[in-house]
């Protein structure tokens, strides 16, 4: 019995671990996003308005796609939609590094979104000691 309560501490410590490097990724990612819009609007010649959609179509994907995360995780499992969540928005992260154009770009943010919106939605309820006021564990 204290074997089994082991592995199910580190493996709760692990779980935790994970979610705040995937959470931690994708604030690191939308302060880059920010912070290098000005070399990128320079980068692909484009104008105020248009290296808005930069910013805008990340926002836009995550809200749409954010309220079909509970049916999504119900369909595929928890732990899968988060892992696929993470994988698509390294991915994403990574094509928007090699994007050529601005075209690319906000279709690659458009991915990521997509991506991030599970990611953060999953974040509470995937950490298994994150507990509410009540004492309740969400996702409960």
């Amino acid at each position: 019995m204290p074997a089994e309560r082991a592995a199910s501490g580190g493996n709760r410590a692990a779980i935790t671990v994970c979610v705040i490097l995937a959470t931690l990724m994708q604030a690191l990612d939308t302060t880059i996003a920010n912070v290098a819009l000005p070399y990128i609007k320079g980068s692909v010649s484009a104008s105020q308005d248009q290296i808005d959609w930069v910013l805008t179509s990340y926002i836009a994907a995550a809200a749409i796609m954010t309220p079909p995360t509970g049916y999504l995780a119900g369909r595929f499992g928890l732990k899968r939609l988060f892992l696929v969540s993470i994988a698509g928005f390294t991915a994403a992260s990574m094509l928007c590094g090699m994007a050529q154009s601005l075209v690319e770009i906000v279709l690659f943010r458009i991915l990521q979104g997509l991506c991030w919106s599970h990611l953060h939605t999953l974040a509470c309820k995937c950490c298994p000691h994150h507990q509410g006021v009540d004492g309740t564990r969400y996702g409960s």
